[in-house]
């Protein structure tokens, strides 16, 4: 009875969505306790534009080209309450990432069981690389906590032909792109999935009002950015996303090879340069996809590994190692079967998933592929990677084997020894 109670409570533990943001949000305000001025990896490089954008109310309204006003709003809003804009950032940073956590466990939950939601939940809050954009003091937890509402009222739109939940989601995208124009590969992602699952059902009526809906919602919620930019370029699209894919190629910011006080757009660049254009796009996304996986096996950053030097990246990567064997053991032939004889054509929300990720790599790497810039289309390919390997792995109820609490229990030391290193070594390491 003692056991049956047991099993019970733990069960009860993962119907419980807010558990884990909340002793996320915990550990993160004591870590920030040891925050208390710029560090090395801490803080954005522009955090310093993004303050002075938040300064007053006519800075935050004002187009700054790069930099579209939702972050600067909302930053402005807290620090009105905080006092201090750096403050206020890290507020913003820890309570977009819980609020994520919390996001991450619906987006499971929706289609799975609720165990494997409080798995991927859980995962994410043991992950460095969550950790990372939490501890940041930058916009990369805000970005991606909107870009997350918009995925999951999309994808449940897909599923559901759910005309609210597709206006809901253009309304999220909209509200992502406001903090970074990354955030727009939704819409792509979302007007094509929208169209195969028309195509496969033959409801093409109904995916084109799906598909206008999210569009007209996402026009919506990004009509105070298109108000500045028109207001300040007479166009209301106008922004400057070119400047970082001409340094991600050159990694500088030198314009001589075009027409004095003109900035170039993309298409100009790839006029004049195609072949380093296309040779740095697809270096960068295939890179892109290579540090998804990474992330996705937690493996130790490779470049806080150099600056600790030492035994350090041995052992971090030894412990990657043991729990990739340990998961390798505790695989299940018959699952593999039974999984690769489900494998069928994907339905809407899984093709616009499917989309997202792979949209989402190669529009970051027109510029660089860093692991910040990654984070949403990593926590999608990290919460589907957590179900697929619980369902892969586990035993069958009341069957006793220990390889995959063996492989479990690995993982929760690796993502645990890794992220507490990591955070450690982030705040004592110098500038």
């Amino acid at each position: 009875m003692q056991a049956d109670g047991a099993v019970a409570s733990a069960r009860a533990w993962t119907r419980a969505p807010w558990l884990v943001p909340a002793l996320f949000v915990l550990v993160q305000v004591v870590v920030q306790c040891f925050h208390h001025e710029p560090l090395a990896l801490t803080v954005e490089n522009d955090f310093p534009v993004h303050a002075a954008h938040a300064a007053t109310w006519r800075d935050v309204f004002a187009f700054h080209g790069l930099y579209p006003c939702g972050h600067a709003l909302v930053l402005r809003l807290f620090s009105l309450l905080t006092g201090d804009p750096f403050l206020a950032a890290k507020v913003i940073s820890v309570l977009a990432a819980g609020l994520s956590l919390r996001v991450a466990y619906g987006l499971v939950r929706d289609v799975a069981s609720a165990g494997a939601a409080f798995a991927g939940q859980a995962y994410l809050a043991l992950n460095w690389y969550f950790h990372e954009t939490a501890l940041l003091v930058g916009t990369d937890q805000l970005a991606s906590l909107l870009a997350l509402l918009a995925i999951r009222s999309l994808a449940s739109s897909l599923r559901s032909a759910d005309r609210r939940r597709a206006l809901a989601g253009g309304l999220w995208a909209g509200a992502a792109a406001l903090v970074r124009q990354t955030s727009l590969v939704l819409l792509p992602a979302y007007l094509l999935a929208a169209a195969w699952r028309g195509r496969r059902e033959r409801r093409r009526r109904l995916a084109a009002e799906l598909a206008a809906l999210c569009l007209a919602g996402c026009l919506v919620a990004a009509a105070p950015q298109m108000w500045i930019a028109w207001r300040a370029t007479g166009d209301p699209f106008h922004q400057s996303q070119a400047r970082n894919v001409r340094f991600g190629m050159q990694g500088d910011m030198d314009w001589s090879g075009f027409a004095a006080g003109d900035e170039p757009s993309l298409v100009e660049i790839v006029r004049r340069e195609p072949g380093p254009f296309f040779e740095h796009w697809a270096r960068e996304t295939l890179q892109g996809g290579a540090r998804i996986a990474a992330m996705t096996a937690s493996v130790f950053p490779p470049f806080l590994g150099r600056r600790i030097g030492g035994a350090v990246p041995l052992i971090t990567l030894s412990l990657t190692g043991a729990a990739l064997l340990a998961t390798l053991a505790a695989l299940r032939a018959q699952r593999l079967r039974e999984l690769a004889a489900r494998i069928a054509p994907p339905d809407g929300a899984t093709m616009f998933l499917i989309l997202l990720v792979a949209g989402w790599i190669a529009g970051v790497g027109l510029a660089f592929a860093t692991a910040r810039f990654l984070l949403t289309p990593w926590i999608v390919c990290a919460l589907a990677a957590v179900a697929v390997w619980r369902d892969l792995c586990r035993p069958a109820p009341g069957i006793g084997d220990r390889r995959y609490a063996i492989a479990r229990n690995t993982w929760i030391v690796v993502l645990a020894c890794h992220a507490a290193g990591a955070v450690y070594f982030t705040l004592r390491l110098p500038v």
